[in-house]
């Protein structure tokens, strides 16, 4: 009986709704994100739409890989959010894999396909790696927010 008990609680966590939620709008998500910091650089409203709008799509296209590599590993943890704990592993599971992306593209444009972005590397390269991290990471933790199941936490502490 209490196997039965069991299945029934793991198979309630929402897996489909986790890994495809997080694959589907992690990348639009974090293209908002870096849309919104062009705010301050336009003055013309049309302009500023457009901007956002386009970077909206790009983050979907450059952000799908991340974006499912971290729904699926979000998903085979089966994370909860119980308190503010849980944001920060969030945020530091997309920060992870995005930063890892973002470090492994700019290693394969450079010294595989050859393009020479910048004279200098490591500077490129570290701020290519924190910028794709904090972004996966901010997009996660705004889809943890939205998408992830909310478990109240039993304080034992007063009973």
């Amino acid at each position: 009986m209490k196997n039965l008990e069991n299945e029934a609680s793991e198979s309630s966590y929402p897996t489909n709704l986790v890994g495809w939620g997080y694959s589907l709008m992690g990348g639009a998500i974090g293209g908002a994100i870096a849309g919104v910091f062009f705010i301050f650089d336009t003055q013309n409203i049309e302009v500023l739409i457009f901007i956002i709008i386009m970077s909206i799509i790009f983050g979907a296209v450059l952000g799908l890989i991340p974006s499912i590599i971290t729904g699926v590993w979000i998903a085979n943890n089966k994370t909860t959010i119980k308190s503010i704990e849980d944001y920060c592993k969030v945020f530091l599971m997309g920060f992870l894999v995005s930063s890892v992306y973002g470090l492994l593209a700019t290693i394969v444009s450079q010294y595989v396909f050859d393009w020479r972005i910048t004279n200098n590397f490591n500077q490129y390269l570290l701020s290519i790696t924190g910028g794709m991290g904090l972004l996966g990471g901010l997009s996660s933790m705004i889809l943890g927010k939205i998408i992830l199941p909310k478990v109240q936490a039993q304080n034992n502490l007063f009973k």
